[in-house]
């Protein structure tokens, strides 16, 4: 009755369709086979539609009418530009300007998360989708309590992710890519606005794919494995991740550009292997052409045809995800030409890394330090049967405030500086302000430099696995993309919980028949979220971890002693270069020379934000290319 009434939506089943994949045989040869996909999908469209209301029911869109622009004079425009960060020009007239603002506020940015698991021991898709947060489109947390409507979490009912897709899937590539298609399918309605109450028109943006490093790595047409397997958003070699000066210069890979290396050859072009892995297997005549076609050299046998290739494409094997099937379209066709794969999950990075850290660290302590070290973690850990994130974040926060005194200062450090991490990823999109950035700049880098100096080679890990994908994304990717967007948008709790949840519904509610699970998880799942609370989950475990962290002493300015700076000037001068725009306003603005070196004021007592700047930019009009390039022409400037 519910499904009937519309209350609850069964969604659109994917018609089950026929693909072909090629499978590398034993002997070396690929063999065609054919498999089927089939699923459910709630329309995109659907989901649009679904969310604009209820959001509209609570009170969380802004939704002004003309009036309301109309009656602003250029002063008030500009103040609300600047408040959103969006006044970089300054000499339109007010029209042009009013225009501008109405088209901000009427905006939406969407993110999509994906991930496979198994359910009943039958491997499943899942595709979730949600708003991200922006003040612009919404009303913030404290407008809503000023408004007398009490106190809202708005970031966390907008950010809320619901069900796009669920269908049967293994692991494999082949058919991971099928349900890509239809999400292409579903891409082309954006050009369809929906209308508000009050009769405005919203632009809704597909903005981001967030998700873990293996689903990063699918989205981008990354190699999943081997020495060749890299970042996925940049191209920074994997075997030079512990070389920080090096890694902070690598350049980022966008989808454009790699559709573009991809195509470049002729095995990208005519879809070799049918387009999943193009390079792979090639024949020295097939080398040589594609060397060729590539002004690359074509001299040497096929192990170093094949070698300069793989240098060549550093990692890179196939086009983007979405781009599969239509390769040669124009992204603005296909209105993908604003999404970005996020280069950071913050829940897997930080986890991942605090676990790498808990692991090796013992191995570089003296006996008194890895002895109470090793029971402060065993401890913590002994009360519960399995970490998750949360947990693993208390537990850094914990090493911190328990184990001071009883640690060498450098050791202590290391602790503080992974506790401080974990906190500032995880702040609130209103608690994102320039110092912040800035913060999270210094720390991630004394953190990184702490590491390599304490650790060097890892004598538990290898060095793979400490200087992976985590590792890298804490040095690199996350200060950088903390410019553009709150961390916590990005992070993926409430997905990863999702398959907990319908794993739990099948199991108590499900014939356990296979070609049932979809259709039961799907409405049931809406049903339960009804009563389902994560953000409370969520809240509770942020407060406990809040509760250990007030024990800490306040977060003190960052200061970088000279012994430090001389010590890693490669390093020291890779970090400034990206913080270039803080540079610039000139000394005692947010940095000052100490008779022990040089200070940065990013402290918790400091001001969030300073007249000289820089300006706090935001995802809805710049990204992560944008801001590499302003980094770069502010460096120019700083140094003339």
């Amino acid at each position: 009755m519910k499904v009937k009434n519309g209350d609850y939506v069964l969604g659109e089943l994917i018609v089950p369709r026929k693909y072909k994949k090629l499978v590398l045989q034993e002997d070396g040869t690929f063999k065609t086979e054919y498999f089927t996909v089939s699923g459910r999908k709630i329309p995109l469209s659907e989901i649009r539609k679904r969310l604009l209301k209820k959001h509209q029911e609570i009170g969380l869109l802004r939704d002004y009418d003309n009036t309301h622009y109309e009656n602003l004079n250029g002063e008030e425009i500009n103040r609300r530009l600047q408040e959103l960060g969006e006044n970089k020009v300054v000499d339109k007239d007010v029209t042009s300007l009013r225009q501008k603002l109405a088209e901000i506020e009427l905006t939406r940015h969407l993110m999509v998360w994906h991930d496979n698991s198994s359910i009943l021991n039958h491997g499943h898709h899942l595709v979730m989708v949600a708003p991200i947060f922006d003040p612009a489109f919404y009303f913030t947390s404290s407008e809503m309590e000023a408004a007398g409507k009490g106190k809202v979490d708005v970031s966390t009912i907008v950010e809320t992710p619901h069900i796009y897709i669920m269908g049967r899937c293994n692991s494999s590539e082949a058919e991971k890519i099928a349900y890509s298609e239809t999400c292409r399918e579903d891409l082309m309605e954006l050009g369809e606005k929906l209308i508000t109450e009050k009769g405005n028109e919203v632009v809704d943006v597909m903005r981001f794919f967030k998700g873990d490093t293996p689903e990063q790595q699918f989205e981008t047409g990354e190699i999943h494995c081997g020495k060749t397997c890299g970042c996925g958003t940049c191209d920074a070699l994997p075997s030079r991740w512990s070389d920080l000066s090096y890694c902070f210069q690598a350049k980022l890979q966008t989808v454009e550009h790699r559709r573009q290396k991809v195509l470049a050859g002729p095995a990208g072009r005519e879809k070799r292997n049918g387009g999943l892995r193009p390079f792979d297997n090639m024949k020295v005549n097939e080398l040589k052409r594609e060397l060729k076609e590539r002004k690359l050299s074509t001299a040497g046998n096929r192990m170093e045809l094949e070698q300069c290739l793989k240098e060549h494409m550093a990692g890179i094997q196939r086009v983007p995800a979405l781009l599969f099937g239509s390769e040669s379209t124009p992204l603005s066709d296909l209105y993908l030409d604003k999404h970005e794969v996020s280069s950071s999950e913050p829940l897997h990075d930080i986890k991942e890394h605090i676990k790498n850290i808990t692991t090796e660290l013992p191995y570089h302590l003296n006996d008194t330090e890895r002895k109470v070290f090793c029971e402060a973690v065993e401890t913590i850990q002994s009360t519960k049967a399995q970490m998750h994130g949360s947990d693993y974040r208390l537990l850094a926060v914990k090493l911190s405030a328990n184990l001071r005194g009883k640690l060498r200062p450098n050791v202590q450090e290391l602790l503080d500086t992974l506790s401080e991490i974990s906190h500032l990823l995880y702040l609130s999109p209103e608690c994102r302000n320039p110092r912040s950035v800035l913060r999270l700049y210094n720390r991630t880098f004394l953190h990184c430099v702490l590491c390599i100096e304490m650790i060097g080679i890892p004598k538990k890990l290898t060095v793979r696995k400490f200087y992976g994908k985590y590792f890298h994304s804490i040095s690199c990717h996350t200060p950088a993309l903390a410019r553009i967007i709150s961390l916590s948008s990005l992070n993926s709790e409430d997905e990863e919980r999702t398959f907990n949840a319908i794993s739990n519904i099948c199991r108590q509610t499900s014939s356990r028949r296979p070609d049932e699970i979809v259709e039961n998880s799907i409405v049931r799942y809406q049903a339960e979220a009804n009563f389902r609370n994560n953000g409370a989950t969520l809240k509770s475990q942020q407060s406990e971890i809040s509760k250990i962290s007030s024990s800490l002493p306040p977060f003190q300015n960052t200061t970088f002693s000279k012994q430090f700076i001389q010590r890693h000037r490669s390093d020291y001068q890779a970090h400034l270069e990206r913080i270039s725009d803080f540079l610039l306003p000139g000394k005692d603005i947010w940095w000052a020379l100490t008779e022990e070196g040089v200070q940065f004021k990013d402290g918790e007592d400091e001001a969030d934000q300073r007249i000289g700047g820089p300006p706090l930019h935001h995802f809805r009009s710049s990204d992560q290319v944008k801001e590499e390039e302003y980094l770069k022409e502010t460096w120019s400037k700083c140094i003339r």
